[in-house]
């Protein structure tokens, strides 16, 4: 039997970004009133869902500073509304 090997050179090369986004989400955990298995050969059972309430987040640029003060929202549909804000923010 023979073996082989493969060698290879990684270089890790970072590249400054003109921002960075740091993000948050909150949620509220609720339970499913009835558990049932999917099937016979289900080996976990969903018991709860986690439902977006909230989120917060910050853009900082390349260096450090936040570009614009800290975004927070706490209301329904809340992972939407995080999309949409960011694409607002990426159109501008």
């Amino acid at each position: 039997m023979s073996c082989a090997f493969v060698f290879a050179q990684i270089t890790y090369q970072p590249r400054k970004v003109p921002f960075i986004i740091y993000a948050d989400f909150e949620s509220i955990i609720i339970p499913y009133h009835s558990v049932q298995p999917a099937n016979q050969s289900a080996y976990t059972e969903k018991i709860a869902r986690h439902e977006p309430c909230g989120y917060a987040y910050v853009v900082i640029d390349a260096n450090g500073k936040m570009l614009k003060p800290i975004t927070v929202y706490r209301g329904p549909d809340a992972a939407t509304h995080f999309i949409n804000n960011l694409i607002k923010l990426l159109q501008c």
